[in-house]
């Protein structure tokens, strides 16, 4: 015996999650898949851990490694062995404290080449060996072994002997290290297995297979490696494949034989041959390795010859229930252990088809599915349903108790993939062990998809989150484990009491007694989500899972999106301009649907174009070259265009500015609209102040008799006298009297013709109006006064204001006397 130290190695882990839509019955998404370093190989997997674990065995750099992952794929450990600790591990047994027996060959690094060539040890998750044992002598290969319930270990395998062959050998190891026995098979060149069986008393069965050499025998060893029987088969050329022990000590065995073809033997506690029952001509490939002994004491067993295969279902006694000859291989079989239900899996490589047969204890044919792949691997949970595996298309499906499929998909999505090997542990997980160093693991979860909800107009709404369980893990009993996992609400862009309220909590998933809730179960989390006055876009939060218990977390985090509800941008008012002196001012806001105003809480401005529509007002009004553009701008609710007024000499009516606005730009996940194709809004522009002011003195002519222009009144700008044209659609009326201070006597010395009648045209070219008159023959050579006041004007009433000028009211002109 010797002391091996330990080595680590770390392995990076990548946890990929399988993305999930929407199942009906069972599913297994996938925990992890992943391909642990480019240089390392592994050759076989061991994933019989009810805490989810997976040990390999494989090499790198041309050396003997394991590796230990936890149940997420994290790697724990990865060791390596020298030639004289390994050079090849040929079985890896779980045991029950959690940790792993190793069995294999070394090498002697002992000059004379004496030293052992078996070797076994115990490995933990932790890296800890103990039980570190070398045995036999060089050449001997340790194949297999059982933990003892008192800490010791019974290990198999074979060892050269004297003669030149090999022969199969027990041998028992106390907790201490110390060997207690070592039994060599008086026949059988290997053992094939053993099973230890008894209570306070240990006992073992070991089974040895005829190889090179002739002889096939069973034995019954006691606690100190005494045989109680030792049972030679008849043919001493068979091949054990399996066996198997009852609990009450009988034992059965199926191999092949030149003599017996493939068949199943059945020993009695005494060591005495119940019967060797025929299954399998005998050919040159004749195989018989499926066993498979019910509890109620049915007996199923299969195998294969060149080109058919071959099962059949027999009574404890031997009897028939139920055979049948068939194309292709015997791919796995399985039971029931609860009522009997038997399974038998066969592929046809040829034409790449296969069935699956259900069978009744009594050997009814409950079932007949028919597959297009080789199903090595099968499982019958507590439920009754049948998870089926194959390495060779990297599938995986379940079919429930009556044969109805419910899932069945490939590891990689959507494509076949070949993998080495597949386990199905009796946790209810599958693991598949690929080229190189990839290992895929799918199981039930827990999982979570995401929601999109509406931000309500006013109140609150409740965003529905659905927490989904696959299906359940299983314990080493066979009873589905109920599932706990805790959910809390995580703000992203979302903020909490502003756009949705807290919550936090846990699930608990516990399953029916009647296994009625096999399937997809579902539980709603409820979070409610609140109006505000804001236009902010999509708002999202997240629901996390933590702590999940009896499952696996196949997708953690949800996203919900608060979708932002839709606004309008509505005007909110116009302010008039006036020409020339202010700007006409458009201001438009947004709005909820319900009229009610928002904020522009986006953190970006929204854009809104227009173009001038239908308008009374021209390019001589206000600058038209200015494209309409209004911003609203974050944290404000509105926003104004200016439309810039300008000034001209045209005596105006009250015009309008029509502004098209038709695009707005804002950001994408806002939904702000004008609640139709543009929204058309018109400002009001009013003329500037004008006025009447008497400019000049007619002409009034030398001849008394000539009706003449006693003066002329214009039209002007207020602000700075500018002569202005009438363009308000409606006469500028002047009134006109002669003031008192006049001289000369309105009807005999002058007339006025069109005193009552005086307006300025509104054709668009008249600025001015003529007050015109009559100087009458008078015999007065005196000359006297005639003075005009311009006492008021009205003009079209949405014109411009106008008024008389203070300074130009008056004038004054003189007749002169008849000299």
């Amino acid at each position: 015996m010797k002391s091996n130290k330990i080595f680590f190695l770390a392995l990076g882990v990548c946890l990929i999650l399988g993305l999930l839509g929407e199942v009906k019955a069972q599913f297994m998404p996938t925990v992890y898949d992943h391909v642990y370093g480019k240089d390392v190989r592994f050759t076989r997997l061991c994933a019989d851990f009810p805490n989810g674990d997976v040990v390999t065995i494989g090499e790198n750099g041309g050396r003997v490694m394991v590796s230990w992952f936890d149940r997420q794929g994290e790697c724990l450990l990865s060791r390596t062995f020298n030639p004289d600790e390994f050079t090849g591990i040929l079985n890896v047994l779980p045991l029950k404290d959690g940790k792993v027996l190793l069995t294999g060959v070394r090498s002697s690094s002992d000059r004379t080449g004496d030293a052992p060539g078996g070797q076994m040890l115990v490995l933990s998750r932790q890296g800890q060996i103990s039980h570190d044992i070398s045995f036999g002598r060089p050449g001997t290969r340790v194949t297999g072994g059982r933990m003892l319930a008192a800490g010791g270990f019974v290990i198999c395998g074979d060892t050269p002997v004297d003669d030149g062959g090999r022969s199969g050998f027990v041998c028992k190891v106390s907790a201490d290290n110390r060997l207690v026995y070592t039994y060599i098979a008086t026949a059988g060149e290997t053992c094939i297995g053993i099973d230890v069986l008894g209570g306070h008393t240990e006992y073992l069965h070991a089974a040895f297979s005829a190889g090179e050499k002739e002889g096939a025998s069973v034995v019954r060893l006691d606690e100190n490696g005494k045989p109680f029987f030792i049972t030679q088969l008849p043919d001493r050329t068979f091949h054990i494949e399996k066996m198997i022990s009852t609990n009450e000590g009988k034992i059965y065995i199926v191999g092949e034989g030149e003599k017996t073809g493939g068949a199943v033997i059945k020993i009695r506690e005494e060591g005495d041959i119940v019967f060797q029952k025929q299954i399998i001509p005998v050919t040159s490939a004749t195989k018989l390795d499926q066993l498979i002994v019910c509890p109620t004491g049915e007996v199923l067993v299969g195998g294969n010859d060149l080109n058919n295969s071959y099962y059949a279902l027999l009574r404890s006694d031997g009897t028939e229930l139920t055979s049948s000859i068939d194309k292709g291989v015997i791919a796995g079989m399985t039971h029931n252990p609860l009522n009997g239900d038997c399974v038998v899996s066969l592929y046809e490589p040829i034409t790449e088809k296969g069935k699956i047969v259900k069978l009744s204890r009594q050997g009814r044919h409950l079932y007949e599915k028919a597959t297009a792949t080789d199903y090595t691997e099968l499982r019958i949970n507590s439920s009754g349903d049948l998870l089926m595996a194959s390495a060779m298309s990297g599938r995986l499906s379940m079919l429930s108790g009556l044969g109805e499929l419910q899932f069945d998909r490939y590891v990689t999505e959507g494509a076949p993939a070949h993998f080495l090997s597949v386990s199905l542990p009796a946790n209810g997980e599958a693991v598949f062990l690929g080229e190189g160093a990839r290992i895929a693991k799918l199981a039930h979860g827990v999982f979570l998809s995401d929601i999109q909800i509406m931000k309500p107009i006013a109140g609150t709404t409740t965003a529905v989150f659905t927490v989904s369980l696959s299906g359940y893990s299983y314990s080493e009993e066979g009873a589905p484990l109920p599932v706990t996992v805790n959910y809390k609400t995580r703000p992203i862009t979302a903020s909490e009491g502003v756009n949705f309220d807290p919550v936090a909590g846990t699930l608990s998933f516990i399953p029916a007694t009647d296994g009625s809730d096999r399937y997809v179960s579902k539980f709603t989390v409820e979070v409610p989500v609140n109006a505000n006055d804001l236009l902010e876009g999509d708002r999202v939060f997240a629901l996390d899972l933590s702590d999940v218990k009896n499952s696996y977390m196949i997708r953690n985090s949800s996203k919900a999106t608060i979708i932002d509800q839709p606004a309008l941008v509505q005007l909110i008012g116009t302010k008039p301009g006036l020409e020339g002196e202010s700007d006409i001012i458009y201001e438009l806001g947004i709005f909820k649907t319900n009229g009610k105003a928002l904020t522009n809480s986006t953190k970006s401005n929204i854009i809104v174009d227009g173009v001038y529509g239908k308008s009374t007002a021209d390019g001589l009004d206000f600058e038209i070259g200015r494209l309409p553009r209004l911003i609203i701008e974050p944290g404000k609710h509105s926003g104004t265009f200016n439309v810039v007024t300008r000034e001209d000499t045209r005596y105006e009516s009250v015009k309008n500015v029509v502004i098209d606005f038709n695009k707005i730009y804002a950001m994408s996940d806002v939904d702000l609209s004008f609640g139709s194709t543009q929204l058309s809004c018109a400002g009001l522009l009013y003329d500037q102040p004008a006025m009447v002011a008497i400019e000049a003195l007619g002409d009034y002519g030398r001849k008394n008799n000539v009706i003449s222009g006693f003066c002329k009144i214009s039209l002007l700008r207020a602000k700075d006298g500018a002569l202005q044209t009438n363009n308000s659609g409606g006469d500028v009326v002047l009134t006109v009297a002669v003031d008192s201070s006049s001289t000369a006597v309105l009807g005999k010395d002058f007339v006025l013709t069109n005193i009552y009648d005086l307006r300025i045209l509104p054709d668009g070219n008249s600025s001015a109006v003529n007050l015109s008159g009559v100087v009458l023959y008078s015999l007065e050579t005196d000359p006297r006064s005639v003075m005009v006041n311009l006492e008021g004007v009205q003009g079209v009433k949405d014109a411009g204001k106008i008024t008389v000028s203070p300074d130009k009211s008056k004038a004054r002109f003189m007749i002169k006397g008849n000299n």
